[in-house]
């Protein structure tokens, strides 16, 4: 990956990140598990199955607990 695609890269997901962090993660490791997307060394991590599965568990829980307002107050506490 040229320096180019690595700028772009981390720029969408810099915005996408603060649309949902959760989200983006297990999107980012659906896709190059999927390999429509080649990630750097550094994010290749994101790719295990593992980290798949408690991002997508954890895009869950925020998904839920932004709907219940005390709920939603200590989630965004914890974070």
């Amino acid at each position: 990956m040229s320096l180019f695609e690595t700028i772009i890269l981390a720029m969408g997901l810099a915005w996408a990140s603060g649309i949902n962090l959760y989200a983006t993660l297990a999107l980012l490791g659906i896709l190059g598990v999927g390999g429509q997307i080649d990630l750097p060394p550094g994010l290749e991590m994101v790719q295990h199955p593992g980290i798949i599965v408690v991002v997508v568990v954890f895009y869950v829980i925020e998904f839920i607990a932004d709907k219940i307002p005390a709920i939603d107050s200590i989630w965004d506490g914890i974070h």
